[in-house]
């Protein structure tokens, strides 16, 4: 699980996934940070489900 959360309006944010070979997988950029009303928090939302590989992976 990766958790990134703000008490202010996040801007975008660059990402980068990768085997731990360092092998790219995919990269991009989050949208905004939409507020969370549950937990007051601003949440930006990265979609992953592309990813249809196995293996091990980090998220830079």
């Amino acid at each position: 699980m990766i958790s990134v959360v703000s008490n202010n309006e996040l801007d975008k944010l660059s990402y980068v996934t990768k085997y731990v070979s360092g092998k790219e997988i995919m990269s991009g950029e989050t949208g905004k940070g939409l507020l969370w009303k549950d937990s007051g928090k601003y949440v930006p939302i990265l979609d992953f489900s592309s990813i249809n590989n196995e293996g091990n992976m980090k998220y830079l």
